[in-house]
């Protein structure tokens, strides 16, 4: 279904174009929804097979944490991405993971992270959640580590 070729392992490819067909036929978006998302999927692919050294797979997928979502928002920031499309670039991210926790989860695995980007008071912040669980955890995203002392203090109150 893709007109140019993922960078991804072929069970990724496999899942990528499902759940493209899925959102065509189910969910009936439009074309131009669909070049959009796939542009966004096709660039956070090739942020991860540069990031994690080689084309990602489902296994790699499984173990992605949230620094490497992070690193993802991070390369959209120095590429010069505006808000609005990173914005629809993680609830591009949310709806495939989503669609992978519900088609592609292995018996006996955890659910994967989901992002929603939200921005508020110019502020740009990421919400992790756990797929099907009622906790969300919010954490800022942040393009630059702040002073040690300020990221000690930060770590401490979490703990």
């Amino acid at each position: 279904m893709s007109p140019t070729r993922l960078l991804a392992q072929p069970d990724a490819v496999r899942a990528h174009d499902e759940w493209l067909t899925w959102l065509s036929v189910e969910r009936r978006v439009s074309r131009h929804t669909l070049a959009a998302y796939r542009r966004d999927l096709s660039f956070f692919f090739r942020f991860l097979a540069e990031h994690l050294g080689g084309p990602a797979g489902l296994g790699e997928l499984r173990g992605l944490r949230a620094a490497d979502f992070r690193g993802f928002m991070a390369a959209r920031a120095q590429a010069g991405t505006v808000a609005a499309s990173n914005a629809r670039a993680l609830s591009v991210l949310r709806n495939f993971f989503r669609w992978l926790d519900r088609h592609e989860r292995e018996a006996g695995e955890e659910s994967p992270l989901g992002l929603i980007l939200c921005e508020s008071a110019g502020e740009e912040q990421v919400e992790l959640l756990q797929l099907g669980a009622r906790g969300i955890r919010v954490a800022t995203y942040l393009t630059e580590l702040p002073p040690k002392r300020v990221l000690e203090q930060k770590l401490r109150t979490v703990a």
